[in-house]
């Protein structure tokens, strides 16, 4: 049976399970599947041996000694449920709604399930929880693309087959996303030339025809250095910023003041190596630049990016299939999610993931951690520790094995993505991975499981263990708990407006839509890429932040004026 990753990895791989006697038995990458190709990685290739671990958590428990202590008890979900309705509701009475941090993280990208569809948003919606701000992964890196095009997507990653210049810009391609590697192998058979810029000799640079040992935090300043190249030699291309870009003469300026050796002094390296680089990314068409969440991780992460994104506006290579950027696929397509905001009883705080050491104060008097493990992930842990450590705080996680936090909450076991092989009969929505999150890709093919095996012990999907009894009616509550996707939602029955079974494609396929193509002024039709103007979608800004590379200013104005439709 047809499966999908939800991991937090670029791929998005379609599986194949294999299912004998309500056991799953055998897992391979999809061979039929365009980007997968067949490949699972290192990790996911014993994704069954992970999900029959013997420390996998398979029953709800109850801690019984002080927090720290790690002790726990078994208990029924009868009792966990009702546990956990009554301190809800007490505090929901007592200090209202926005005592609550629901804390989600990226443990799965599902729709229905993880984060890309926000699991649980109805419910905690009902509630008044105060609002999760998921910030921990890309977010820098995504607020520079907007500014520069509207949205975090790029280039269609299958195009860089295309390409005859590939730079691969602070990403480790052969080690997180290396499904990828195969169509930059198919632009290397064609004479394509393959750049890694990264701090470490990763294992892409390895394998690509130059390395560039980048000082870290200093990107910014060598995208400014290869574009004063290009100027050099004549090779922007003036009608593509004319006509389809804003800002261009305060970034010329900017250009301007970085020549290779002011850049070289910058990065620490050769300024040979900068005008040599510089030089092939002006007479090379196209160029494809893939760049990943480590350019994005330091104090001018959203400048770096921001910056390197001009470049396929500087030398037009938006024109071509095969040119650009792409850092996150997140734009490309949307899922319609109804998370029922009208559901809050009125406007609620946000709460910041990143900044849990500082926000987990005295008005927090629960937090729920479902698909995360902030004591082994998010800053200031020493004092992360001190906070969980308060007798007074609720805490709740949704877990499949013991993580950081178990000597400091309680356990409740969640299912394995991989136990849903098959569809079960009892209701359970199907787990709809994302297309997406940062770097992931698979043209358009939204993977649907169908089916699943019986979950081992008394795990539970996310959306079933979610408390209901909260009120006399809580039906209401109930009624919100998933996200159902509006227009052709494959995971309800047709009864409440899901596709039928007649109408759902084949186990063994995806659901596949197709990118709607972009225009050149030509209108020769593209790939996914940046809408230009001419045809009404706004233009692409590409005015970098400000002369310094270690700081995310005020970004000006000269960016996108019009946010392009979403897919």
């Amino acid at each position: 049976m047809l499966g999908a990753c939800p991991l937090d990895c670029p791929d998005t791989c379609s599986w194949v399970v294999t299912v004998q006697d309500g056991s799953a038995v055998k897992m391979r990458g999809n061979p039929d599947h365009p980007y997968t190709r067949g490949a699972l990685c290192v990790k996911v290739n014993r994704y069954l041996e992970h999900t029959r671990a013997a420390d996998r958590i398979l029953h709800p428990m109850r801690r019984v000694g002080p927090k720290g202590s790690g002790r726990f008890e078994r208990i029924s979900w009868d009792e966990a449920l009702e546990e956990i309705s009554v301190r809800l509701r007490g505090i929901v009475d007592e200090y209202g709604g926005e005592a609550i941090w629901p804390y989600l993280g990226t443990g799965t990208l599902g729709y229905v399930q993880g984060s890309e569809g926000i699991a649980g948003r109805r419910f905690w919606n009902v509630l008044g929880a105060s609002r999760h701000f998921l910030n921990i992964c890309s977010s820098a890196g995504n607020s520079g693309l907007r500014q520069v095009y509207g949205t975090p997507g790029g280039m269609d990653p299958e195009t860089f087959a295309l390409s005859r210049l590939i730079l691969l810009w602070g990403t480790n391609t052969l080690t997180s996303g290396h499904h990828l590697w195969k169509f930059i192998q198919d632009a290397r058979a064609a004479g394509a030339h393959v750049v890694a810029i990264d701090p470490i000799r990763t294992r892409t640079a390895e394998q690509a025809d130059e390395h560039l040992p980048i000082r870290p935090g200093t990107d910014a300043a060598l995208a400014l250095g290869l574009m004063n190249v290009v100027l050099a030699e004549g090779a922007e291309d003036r009608d593509y910023l004319e006509n389809h870009t804003s800002g261009w003469e305060n970034l010329r300026e900017e250009i301007l003041r970085h020549p290779p050796a002011r850049v070289a002094e910058i990065t620490g390296l050769p300024e040979a190596d900068i005008r040599a680089l510089g030089t092939r990314l002006a007479r090379t068409r196209p160029t494809g630049i893939r760049a990943t969440m480590g350019v994005q991780r330091h104090a001018g992460g959203g400048t770096a990016m921001r910056t390197i994104a001009s470049i396929p506006g500087v030398t037009g290579d938006w024109r071509h299939p095969g040119g650009g950027i792409v850092y996150s696929t997140s734009g490309h397509v949307h899922l319609n999610i109804d998370t029922r905001d009208d559901l809050l009883p009125g406007p609620v705080r946000t709460l910041t993931m990143t900044r849990l050491a500082d926000e987990l104060d005295e008005s927090v008097k629960c937090l729920w951690v479902y698909a995360a493990n902030p004591m082994g992930s998010t800053s200031g842990q020493n004092r992360v520790r001190e906070r969980l450590l308060r007798e007074d705080l609720f805490t709740v996680v949704m877990e499949q094995f013991p993580t950081d936090h178990r000597r400091l909450r309680r356990h409740r076991p969640a299912r394995h993505h991989a136990d849903r092989a098959r569809r079960p009969a009892r209701g359970v929505r199907a787990h709809v991975p994302a297309v997406e999150r940062a770097r992931r890709r698979a043209a358009g093919r939204v993977p649907v499981h169908h089916r699943d095996v019986p979950p081992p012990g008394a795990a539970h999907g996310a959306h079933r263990a979610v408390p209901v009894r909260l009120r006399p009616g809580a039906g209401r509550a109930a009624a919100h708990l998933g996200a159902p996707l509006a227009g052709g939602d494959h995971t309800r029955p047709a009864a409440q407006g899901g596709l039928g079974p007649a109408q759902r494609p084949p186990a063994v396929r995806a659901v596949h839509r197709r990118l709607p193509d972009a225009l050149r002024p030509d209108g020769v039709r593209l790939g996914t890429g940046l809408r230009p103007a001419a045809h009404g979608l706004g233009r692409a800004g590409v005015l970098p932040a400000g002369a310094h590379h270690t700081r995310l200013h005020t970004l000006p104005e000269h960016h996108l004026r019009q946010q392009p439709p979403s897919c």
